[in-house]
């Protein structure tokens, strides 16, 4: 295999990583046993980020191939994009797993990266800059709010309960970015760059 082809890099990454991962989550969601199945259980804080880290990743994969992956010849597919792609696919399973562990400050640090990640790999169009810019800004100031809280030893909200908030927080910014804001400012400069 030529690792420089990037038809390859874009099957696996598109064909095999993204619905792997997805798929893997959406399966840990679904109750398995009746037990898994008690809703005194099942419906907890853990339950519910690991919902909206779903729903995130979806909606990042929507994105993808709703609007982004038809800009884009696979063997033209520039390197950037597919390393975002990989780095963002990543970084939300990566939270979903912490998770899952019951491991909640990891999490915060990667749901707090994921808007510069965004940003980075899609750094050539001027208005997803903007844009990735407010919100990694946003996100970060509230991470970092929140663990020097923490580290002062005020604790004003639960762990669980933040980690659910800027979960939601962050899936409401993506959602207006990717059915509001891509539309309006972002794909006829897309177009431009990718065509």
């Amino acid at each position: 295999m030529d690792y420089k082809d990037r038809s390859h890099w874009d099957e696996f990454v598109y064909g095999l990583l993204y619905p792997g991962f997805v798929g893997s989550m959406i399966y840990e969601l679904i109750p398995q046993t009746s037990t898994d199945a008690d809703p005194k259980r099942y419906i907890s804080i853990f339950t519910g980020i690991k919902w909206l880290i779903t729903f995130l990743y979806c909606l990042d994969f929507l994105h993808l191939f709703s609007d982004m992956k038809s800009l884009t010849p696979k063997s033209k597919r520039p390197v950037v994009l597919i390393w975002g792609d990989i780095l963002t696919s990543l970084i939300l399973f990566g939270a979903f797993v912490f998770v899952k562990m019951r491991i909640l400050t990891y999490p915060i640090v990667l749901i707090s990266v994921i808007p510069w990640v965004i940003r980075w790999h899609k750094k050539h169009n001027v208005s997803d800059r903007v844009f990735f810019n407010r919100f990694g800004a946003m996100s970060s100031t509230l991470s970092l709010l929140f663990f020097a809280s923490e580290y002062a030893g005020l604790k004003y909200i639960d762990l669980g309960n933040y980690l659910f908030g800027l979960s939601f927080l962050s899936l409401v910014l993506y959602c207006y970015y990717v059915f509001v804001y891509y539309n309006r400012h972002s794909k006829a400069i897309d177009i431009k760059l990718y065509k």
